[in-house]
């Protein structure tokens, strides 16, 4: 069975972490935390398939933008280098 669904309304969590790669206790504690919601059916917990989509759109992006830089412009890998000859 696909992860991605189509008609799909909601995930089990081992559908959940497979579909977003992500491990148990990340989405745990996103659940915790109120940051992703969840409904139990049961002993079963489930994540409606908008609530996945519209907690997945509230991470961050990264981009070239997003990158650490070295203020002096030079190779950080030539930094540790020199920094392991000391």
């Amino acid at each position: 069975m696909s992860v991605a669904e189509p008609g799909k309304i909601a995930y089990s969590i081992p559908e959940f972490l497979a579909a977003c790669s992500l491990g148990r206790t990340f989405v745990y504690q996103e659940i915790s935390a109120g940051r992703l919601r969840a409904r139990k059916a049961g002993r079963r917990t489930l994540i409606d398939a908008a609530e996945a989509r519209r907690w997945f759109a509230t991470l961050q992006e990264i981009g070239a933008s997003n990158k650490p830089s070295d203020a002096t412009g030079s190779d950080p890998s030539t930094s540790i280098r020199d920094a392991r000859k000391r």
